[in-house]
């Protein structure tokens, strides 16, 4: 038997949850795509219960999950919230919205609480902010930074993609249940950058791009314009023999070579005190050095990128 059908339904939900999570800045659109992805999130029981005859001793299987499930508070606001959403038509969704000035990188600046309502643009907060507190050079450079909070009444202490992303990860940890019981292989994500493998019982069953999206949450606009803020990446991509070309080049201006710049033994701190050592040349040589991350797993590199 396949069970694509509940694999389908969690697919959706995941679609629909990156929806919610680009529109979060838009009312209208970030309701329709959290409901959708709440409605949607309720399927995948229906389809393991109308697939029963297909997965061996169902009935003490399903009763002993149902109960786990049931006992989980989130789970069961996520039953009355999809009930709410078919008998009402919306769920009593608030953003919390708050705002302040960013006037340096070295937070020496004023910090202040600019009030805002949800329906208020970036240039209206801007105008609100009072002329007494910021001089002319905060007015020219400086940062508004605003971070909104979505949170439906029912489920007050709990922001609402995290909320269905913990639910996401439930029902992942189902499904994969369900595979095991009928004796299949249980499914695995593919982060499609690296390509790494993680089997879903991993971060509770939540794929990596569902875990932290405070980026999502916070927009920044330039209080000279009401914009937001915006970089130009500039990328150069090489081929596999520009990059061998080059690669003796580099190796000779910072005296690095790639080959030691981890840690043999594998453990996190000695990658650090390495790879800072490595960052030091550079920044010697060249005077500054990008901010960059560096994902490890079990003690190996896996994936990095420039933080901007």
């Amino acid at each position: 038997m396949s069970v694509g059908g509940d694999r389908s339904s969690l697919e959706d939900v995941h679609r629909f949850w990156h929806q919610a999570e680009r529109a979060y800045f838009e009312p209208d659109e970030f309701r329709v795509a959290i409901q959708a992805a709440i409605q949607t999130a309720r399927q995948v029981s229906f389809v393991l219960q109308k697939n029963k005859a297909l997965i061996p001793d169902f009935e003490e299987w399903y009763k002993e999950r149902q109960a786990k499930l049931a006992a989980i508070p989130l789970m069961r606001w996520m039953v009355e919230a999809r009930n709410q959403i078919e008998k009402q038509g919306d769920l009593e969704a608030h953003s919390f919205v708050s705002a302040e000035i960013v006037a340096s990188h070295l937070n020496e600046g004023p910090k202040i609480q600019v009030p805002a309502k949800l329906t208020d643009a970036p240039l209206a907060l801007i105008k609100s902010v009072p002329d007494s507190l910021v001089g002319q050079h905060i007015k020219k450079d400086g940062v508004l930074r605003i971070r909104r909070r979505w949170i439906e009444n029912s489920l007050p202490n709990t922001e609402l993609l995290d909320a269905v992303a913990t639910a996401y990860g439930h029902l992942s940890q189902l499904v994969r249940s369900a595979h095991e019981q009928m004796g299949l292989v249980a499914p695995v994500s593919t982060n499609v950058n690296t390509g790494e493998q993680f089997a879903e019982g991993d971060q509770e069953g939540r794929l990596p791009c569902m875990i932290g999206h405070e980026d999502a949450r916070t927009l920044d606009v330039w209080l000279a314009t009401g914009k937001p803020l915006e970089f130009q990446v500039i990328q150069k991509k090489l081929g596999r023999e520009e990059m061998i070309a080059e690669g003796p080049k580099l190796e000779k201006r910072y005296g690095i070579n790639p080959s030691t710049m981890y840690a043999d033994s594998g453990k996190v701190h000695d990658h650090a005190r390495s790879l800072f050592g490595a960052a030091r040349r550079m920044f010697e040589k060249d005077g500054y050095h990008i901010t960059m991350v560096i994902l490890l797993r079990n003690g190996k590199p896996i994936d990095f990128r420039e933080l901007l």
